[in-house]
Parts: structure tokens; C-alpha cells; sequence
């Protein structure tokens, strides 16, 4: 972490501190106390040097708008020496400064600044123009000024008559490229993300091509050997004549003003399959000696440091076997990762060889919906951020999709938290001003409706697509609307009702088919237009292919259809967000059940004596769900015998990895692990793991996505928790229906199947009713305190029991349930 930035410096006696070629002379540790604004009435003048660029004025300008508009006062813009007043610009272009400030140099500082108060005046100096932008955002950041989503609706402007700030403090960003795809550029300036170094790493191998059709058309052995043919987008490295062809091009698109270039391959498969190729080693060794060999080229320019940027990717994200170049910087894409690694390992391996790391992050989810994507979960953001940059990470391109009401929250603390760090450690502080800018008097139940839709804390439940989660979230606008009656509050309400008319019309269009499901989906798309500039949802492609649900034609593909949707796309009025308001309310019923909560102390079913039952089928581990958890039960310590194959769908994604815990491992570390033996091949193969404890353990099986299949010792009881994909590819399962329940209730996404009760009668078909959603099924007479069975076809579905435990195993007998279920059912036993 930067040790320098965000600390106010407390001077004493004579003491002095260097930043840079600066000395700061003796001054209180928060600044001394200045007053820019009183009663409305501007008491000194923003100062921009006369020689000050047109970067600079601009930010000038910016803030006196901004002070006028917070304080009511006019405040002036003038050119000085520096000496008084609030003083804006560069250091250098001040003959009169009351203290001595230079910055270091160098591209990974350029957005370095400095604030100080003195009785004087107020100082934003930074390193560069973009510097001194940053700088004025602080300020009005720290008087109240917020823009936390990029429209004028979310932009929060205080007002404030009297202006007075003590401050003494440099700052310098922890991530120095923090790209948030889609984010406005007004946005991305107010919240200090637009950054001083310009990382490059998309894919560039397509582009190598274009600007050298001739010489590859020459020199056909450029381009990869594939089933004994040259062609494709990628390359022969280990052709000399490729590799100076690169360098050459790589050179002729490096200027003075170049902060990297990209040596990224180009998207999908086709790597070489020649000799000398695979001589120089796995796919990651071949892009990085390509990108080795441009580093060391453009830094022979004599126009200062020149960086490459690459991705951890796909075929090219296992760590390589060769060292990297100090100014290549490597991106660690966190999905769409080969070899069975996960993105922790790739950066901890990653950065044993490279000088620079940074990510290539995915936060998106195409449908906009509550819990969709990593920007919805702040636990997540947190650990990464903070995880990562104490790993060495300064860098990061944040895959967003331009879709703020559900992810909004999560983009806005991103920002903050890449600029500094600690702002993870004070996450609680930040919503809550959120929450009491954004909603003032409603802020507790709007707090309420964003944790419906945000994850805030470990082991808050993920949202649920329902009539439940709609009704709820209407309600909770309905209540907001009463507790505040300020219009800027009342326009975010609007702005998020009609965020919940989005989720219902896509809740609505899953749960139809045929020429229902279209209309839907067409009232959807339509949806989604009319409120377009809020910036909600992310209309960009919603018409094609990429946010189409399964069954629907996408209107794009429909001649003149999305014509004519675009063409009745007028944007809503008050009135018709009220009714919207009122039906959403009427239309979407709430839980007609009570969830009961039960411990994670399992135990055997042995004393319950549940009859024999067939046996189920857990199928194949889900094919973006590689990872699962059992719980097993261990009689005594001692050996673990598994079958275990992988690779059933992908054999690229490395081998199957298994780890084993104990409850009674102090340090929560795993008993044993076997991380290389399971290749993925489909081939089956024994797996012996250790533990030094009996009873209940945890196995934890991952597979990249790959696909994997187990098998445990016979009569060893084990089950799966069910849960959002924690069981995906269960095709018949066993759970059990504790003494006294009355009624069975939970949540499925299923598409087909049903559930059937001890004694086989089928009591809920998952297509009938509409196969995504909330269930409750009456306890028939007799059916309680015994096994039923769960049952989806196709091996696929989503399952969540709420009212019995939350437990399927393969056969009744192998069940392991909560401790208290099974003293209280065995003791009550006939």
C-alpha cells in the first residue's frame, strides 16, 4: 500500500518530511483552517497561473461553479503568483508559493496532488493537469459534492452558505489504471477514475495482421500451423522472421506520448502446432517471450519507459515456465480461465515472474437482475481490491455494463476504493452516505431494498428471482415514496421503480412460453428503451441475442419489429410510474411461508431408520459451476477412497482438485488436498486423502468448469447442500421432511421436474408451475418425518429448501442432517 497517500503529516518542532524534491514546512497535522465562503459571500478567488493551460483553467472553472453552486456565492476566477487565495494548478507555475512542493516524475505519478490550508489561502497542486482535476474533486467530494451514478438524478449538491476547510494531505491513487468500462466521462472524472497511465492489453493480434497484409500474404509460415495448414489469427513464434515483423511494428506505433502498447493474442483457439512451437513451450510461454521481445525493444527508443500489456487468458492464462519482462505488465483475467487455477493461484503464480501485475475483471451479467454479476457483491469487491493490491496488482480494466440500478452502488464504491485502498476497511461508512444522500429520510428501508439486490456482508443469501423479490422491492418504493417528500429523493425512487418493472417483465417472460413468452419479451425490450436514459439497465444490444432469454427470437432478427418498438419508446410519465407503482404491488404476491433455520452441525440418519430408497443420480458437476461442496461423514480417521474423473466437457481446463476439511481444524486449513492427479481426460482414477479426525468433513471438489464426476465408498454417508448452483446437474435427489412440518417450502429454477413424497405421489411439478420462483407444498397427513425425493430432468436445475433441511444426498440413508433434526425425530420414533 502507498504509505505516502492519504496521511495528514503531523509536523513537529522543526521537523520537516521530503515528498519528492518537496520539504513541507511546520503546519498542523489537518491544515490550518480557512474560510472560502460566509454567508453566501465568496471571501478569496479561485487562482490559476498565467501560464496555466486550458486543462487547468477548465478545472478552474469547474470549481467555482461547483463552490457557487454548493455555498450561493460568485467567486471569481483570476491569475496570480500563488501567494493567496485558492490556488490551482501545477507547483512549477508559481512564482509565490508559501511552501515548497515538487512531485516525482515518472507515468505512474502523473496524478499525484497535494492539498493544504493555510491562513491564507487553499492549495491544489498536482503533478499534472489530470492531477489538479483529481484535486478539485476531492475538495468538492469533501464539502458534500457526490455524483454517484452518471445522470444528473444521481448527482448530490448541497447546499452550504459558509465554506471553511483544514486540510494538509497528498494523495496518489493505489490502482494507477482504473478503467470502469461504460462509465461516463464526467462520471469517471468526478470519481477519480479517468487515469494518468493508459494500459493497453486487448487483443492485438488481429490488428498486427491488418497493418501487415502484405508481408503475411508473402510469408504465409507467419501465421499458426493448424492440421498441417498455415492460417488463423494467431501466430508461428517461434519464427524469427514473425518476430522481428512485430518488434518492427511495435516500434512504428511507439511514440513520446505512448504509455504501452498491447501483445495480447487474439481471442479464441488456433495455436500453433509446429515443432519448433511447442519447443519453446506451453501457449503462456510463447506470448510472453513475443511480449519479452517488444518490451525490450521499445525501451531501447530513448522515449523513457514504454510498457506491453498482456492478458492471463483463456489459452494463455496457466502461469508460464519463463521469465517476463519488467515492463510487461500482465492483466489477470478473473473468468474464462484455463488449466484449473483459480484466479487467487493465477495471481500469486503469475507474480512470481512479472514485475507488474493488474486485472482484466468481469463484473457484468446480461439481464441487469438483483445479485447478477460481481459488481452486486461488495464482499467481493472488498476482499479482491484489498486481496489483489497486496499481491502487487496496480492496475485494472473493470468490465462493466452500463446497468446502475442494480450494480450502480458497486461501480460507485469501486471507484473509491481503487483510489484508496483503506476504503474497504470503512465500506459501512461509505453506504451509509450513499444511503443518506440518495434517500435522506427513506434511507433505512432503501437500505432494506438494496440488500435485496446487493450482497453487503458474508453469508447474506443471494437474491431470487420471484414474484416475492419484485413484490418486495415494490413495496419497499412505495414505503421510501411516503418517508421523504423531496423531489430529487422521489426522481431516484422513479428511476428504481422502473428498474423493477425491468426485473418483473424478465421474471414474467421466463416463467411463459410460446407466443407469451415473445410478447413478454417484446414488452421487455420495449421496457427497457422508454426508460434507456436513466442508465438502470444496460440497454446497449438489448434487442440481439446476448440478453434474449432461451425461446424468444430476437427482435433484431425480426424484420421492422425493433423499428417499431423503438418508435413507441416514449419515456414514462409521473403519472404512469405511479400506476406501474400501484401494479407491480397488486401483481406480485409475497411468501405464503415462514423459512426456518437450522444448524450446520450434521450428523448420520442411522437413528431415524429410514427405509431403503432407490438411488439417485448427482450427474455431471454444472458447466460454469466446477466447483462443489459434499459433506461427508468419516467413522473414523484414516483414508478417503475416491473415483474421481474429469473433463467431461472441456479437457482444457486443467485437472480435478480436491481438498478435505475438518470442523475441528483449529486453523480452518484443509486436512489433505490432491491438486494433479485427476487429469481431464474422462478417465477414472483413485484418490486417496487423509484426515487425523472422525466424523463430519467437508470435500471440496473444483474443476474450472470442466466438468467432473465422484465416487464415494460404499455406505459412507454424503450430501449436498442445495442452494444458487451449488448442486447444478442433480437429476434425482433424496431429502427429509422433519417431524411436525407442515409445509414443504423453498425456491427453484428447475425448467422440468418435480418433487414426489415419500410414497411416490408427485406433489409439485417445477414446468406446471412455471419453473422459476417460489413453491410451498402442504404436508400431506403421514408424509412428515420421512424421505422425499427431488427429481429434474435433463440433470439440471437450481434448488433451495426453506422449511426442511437443506440437504440432498443420492439415497435417504445417506443423508446427513441438522444435529437437532435428528435427536428431536429420533426420540419422537414409534
Amino acid at each position: 500500500m502507498n504509505m505516502l497517500k492519504g496521511h495528514n503529516f503531523a509536523l513537529r518542532a522543526a521537523a520537516v518530511l521530503v515528498v519528492g524534491a518537496g520539504i513541507l514546512q511546520d503546519a498542523p497535522a489537518d491544515g490550518i483552517a480557512v474560510d472560502l465562503v460566509a454567508e453566501g459571500k465568496a471571501l478569496m478567488p479561485v487562482v490559476v497561473a498565467k501560464n496555466a493551460c486550458d486543462s487547468v483553467r477548465e478545472a478552474a472553472a469547474e470549481m467555482a461553479a461547483y463552490l457557487g453552486r454548493i455555498s450561493g456565492a460568485d467567486i471569481e476566477i483570476i491569475e496570480g503568483n500563488g501567494d493567496r487565495g485558492i490556488v490551482l494548478g501545477m507547483p512549477e507555475s508559481f512564482t509565490d508559493l508559501p511552501f515548497a512542493t515538487a512531485f516525482e516524475t515518472g507515468p505512474m505519478h502523473r496524478e499525484d496532488y497535494r492539498l493544504r490550508s493555510t491562513a491564507t489561502g487553499l492549495y491544489l497542486l498536482g503533478a499534472t493537469p489530470l492531477a489538479v482535476h483529481n484535486a478539485v474533486w476531492d475538495v468538492l467530494h469533501r464539502f458534500g459534492y457526490r455524483m454517484f451514478f452518471p445522470t444528473a438524478t444521481w448527482e448530490v449538491i448541497p447546499s452550504l452558505p459558509d465554506l471553511q476547510i483544514a486540510v494538509n494531505v497528498d494523495e496518489r491513487p493505489d490502482y494507477y489504471n482504473r478503467r470502469v468500462w461504460h462509465a461516463t466521462p464526467e462520471w469517471s472524472r468526478r470519481n477519480r477514475s479517468d487515469s494518468g497511465f493508459q494500459l493497453r492489453s486487448g487483443h492485438a493480434y488481429g490488428g498486427i495482421i491488418r497493418r501487415n497484409r502484405e508481408a503475411f500474404a508473402q510469408n504465409p509460415e507467419f501465421l499458426a500451423l493448424r492440421g498441417g495448414e498455415r492460417g488463423g489469427s494467431k501466430f508461428c513464434i517461434s519464427n524469427p522472421g514473425l518476430r522481428e515483423l512485430v518488434v518492427a511494428d511495435a516500434i512504428a506505433r511507439t511514440d513520446a506520448d505512448t504509455d504501452s502498447i498491447s501483445m495480447d493474442p487474439s481471442d479464441g483457439g488456433g495455436w500453433c502446432e509446429c515443432e519448433a512451437c511447442d519447443e519453446l513451450g506451453s501457449v503462456s510461454d510463447r506470448v510472453v517471450i513475443l511480449a519479452n521481445a517488444v518490451a525490450e525493444a521499445i525501451n531501447t527508443l530513448d522515449m523513457g519507459p514504454k510498457y506491453v500489456g498482456i492478458y492471463a487468458y483463456a489459452s494463455h492464462s496457466p502461469p508460464p515456465s519463463v521469465d517476463i519482462h519488467p515492463k510487461v505488465i500482465v492483466s489477470i483475467s478473473t473468468s474464462f480461465i484455463r488449466g484449473g487455477f483459480t484466479a487467487d493461484q493465477l495471481v500469486e503464480e503469475w507474480g512470481r515472474r512479472a514485475n507488474k501485475l493488474g486485472l482484466r475483471e468481469h463484473y457484468y451479467s446480461y439481464a441487469n437482475l438483483p445479485g447478477g454479476g460481481r459488481a452486486t457483491d461488495l464482499v467481493y469487491l472488498t476482499r479482491t481490491l484489498t486481496e489483489y493490491h497486496a499481491a502487487g496488482v496496480r492496475f485494472n480494466s473493470a468490465n462493466i455494463h452500463d446497468a446502475w440500478g442494480p450494480t450502480g452502488l458497486g461501480h460507485y464504491l469501486m471507484a473509491r476504493i481503487m483510489w484508496d485502498i483503506d476504503t474497504a476497511v470503512r465500506i459501512e461508512q461509505e453506504i451509509d452516505d450513499f444511503l443518506d444522500n440518495c434517500f435522506a429520510e427513506a434511507r433505512e428501508t432503501m437500505r432494506r431494498f438494496y440488500r435485496r439486490m446487493v450482497r453487503f456482508e458474508p453469508g447474506q443469501p443471494r437474491a431470487l428471482l420471484s414474484e416475492d423479490l419484485v413484490g418486495n422491492m415494490y413495496r419497499d418504493l412505495a414505503e421510501a415514496r411516503t418517508l421523504s417528500d423531496d423531489p430529487s429523493v422521489r426522481a431516484r425512487l422513479n428511476d428504481l421503480i422502473l428498474y423493477t418493472r425491468h426485473v418483473e417483465l424478465y421474471h414474467q417472460t421466463q416463467n411463459l412460453s410460446g407466443d407469451a413468452r415473445q410478447k413478454r419479451y417484446e414488452d421487455w425490450v420495449q421496457h427497457s428503451f422508454r426508460f434507456a436514459d436513466s442508465k438502470m439497465i444496460h440497454t446497449r444490444r438489448m434487442d440481439g441475442r446476448h440478453y434474449a432469454p432461451g425461446g424468444v427470437t430476437p427482435v433484431d432478427r425480426i424484420e421492422g419489429r425493433l423499428a417499431r418498438i423503438r418508435a413507441a419508446a416514449t419515456p414514462y410519465t409521473d403519472e404512469q410510474i405511479d400506476a406501474l407503482l400501484a401494479e407491480g404491488i397488486a401483481n406480485n404476491a409475497l411468501l405464503d411461508f415462514e423459512p426456518v433455520e437450522f444448524s450446520d452441525d450434521l450428523l448420520p440418519v442411522t437413528p431415524l431408520n429410514l427405509p431403503e430408497t432407490a438411488t439417485g443420480d448427482y450427474g455431471n458437476a454444472g458447466r460454469h459451476m466446477g466447483t462443489r461442496t459434499f459433506y461427508i461423514w468419516m467413522y473414523e480417521p484414516g483414508d478417503l477412497n475416491l473415483r474421481v474423473r474429469g473433463g467431461i466437457t472441456y479437457r482444457d481446463r486443467g485437472p480435478v482438485q480436491l481438498e478435505l476439511f475438518s470442523p475441528l481444524n483449529e486453523l480452518e486449513e484443509a486436512e489433505d488436498q490432491d491438486l494433479e492427479t485427476v487429469l481431464p481426460d474422462q478417465e477414472w482414477y483413485d484418490v486417496v486423502l487423509q484426515t487425523p479426525h472422525a466424523g463430519l468433513h467437508r470435500l471440496v471438489t473444483r474443476c474450472s468448469g470442466g466438468r467432473h464426476q465422484i465416487e464415494f465408498p460404499e455406505d459412507m454417508p454424503e450430501c449436498l447442500r442445495g442452494g444458487f448452483r451449488a448442486h447444478v446437474g442433480i437429476a434425482s435427489a433424496w431429502f427429509y421432511v422433519p417431524r411436525a412440518t407442515t409445509v414443504v417450502g423453498g425456491y427453484v429454477d428447475a425448467g422440468s421436474g418435480g418433487i414426489w413424497d415419500a410414497d411416490g405421489n408427485r406433489l409439485y411439478d417445477f414446468e406446471e408451475a412455471g419453473g422459476r420462483g417460489y413453491f410451498s407444498v402442504p404436508v400431506p397427513e403421514g408424509q412428515d418425518g420421512r424421505a422425499w425425493r427431488v427429481r429434474a430432468w435433463r440433470g439440471r436445475g437450481q434448488l433451495r429448501l426453506m422449511t426442511v433441511p437443506n440437504y440432498l444426498a443420492r439415497e435417504a440413508r445417506l443423508l446427513l442432517l441438522p444435529r437437532e433434526v435428528v435427536e428431536a425425530d429420533s426420540q419422537a420414533a414409534p
